[in-house]
């Protein structure tokens, strides 16, 4: 199912944790260069509804456009990774 090309499992890891993975990886090599901070959010959207995944709510947010940043979920939360365990244990709650 979606959830499992998504997420996958310890032996077998899906999208998300590749790709994490993947970028944290890329960051540790460009350390010396360059400062990042990776800020994550984590959304559904069913039945043309839209739902914050990283906070307990059954609330829907709103696609809104704001000049400057252009389309936004409003009221989507966002919190910093340091790593890709970061990542996944937000995804994972």
């Amino acid at each position: 199912g979606k959830t499992h090309t998504m997420i996958g499992s310890t032996k077998s890891p899906g999208v998300i944790p590749q790709t994490i993975e993947s970028l944290f990886r890329v960051i540790s090599r460009n350390t010396t260069d360059h400062e990042f901070t990776i800020k994550i959010s984590f959304l559904e959207i069913y039945n043309e509804n839209v739902r914050d995944l990283l906070v307990k709510s059954d609330e829907y947010l709103d696609l809104r456009e704001d000049p400057v940043r252009g389309i936004e979920v409003a009221g989507l939360s966002e919190t910093v990774a340091t790593s890709a365990k970061d990542v996944m244990q937000s995804v994972m709650k």
